[in-house]
């Protein structure tokens, strides 16, 4: 029974380091395509109710640089 005890904390250990390994790396690789963007996302400009890319409505443009650089996983 302990030994059961003792393989089940091992495996809840190897799981918990996994989810931190493919965390960080999601975390990369997000920073590393924003940063060869070189902005945030912006909203698309679509056509308009005539069929042509003027603005009915005013649409701000929300993009901002980005200015943090990512970390590497060792």
């Amino acid at each position: 029974m302990a030994k059961n005890v003792d393989l089940i904390q091992k495996i809840n250990s190897n799981i918990s380091k996994v989810l931190s390994i493919y965390s960080d790396l999601s975390s990369s690789f997000s920073n590393s395509v924003s940063q060869r963007r070189g902005f945030a996302p912006a909203a698309a400009k679509c056509k308009n109710r005539d069929g042509n890319y003027d603005d009915d409505e005013k649409v701000k443009d929300f993009a901002e640089p980005v200015s943090e650089k990512s970390e590497m996983v060792d």
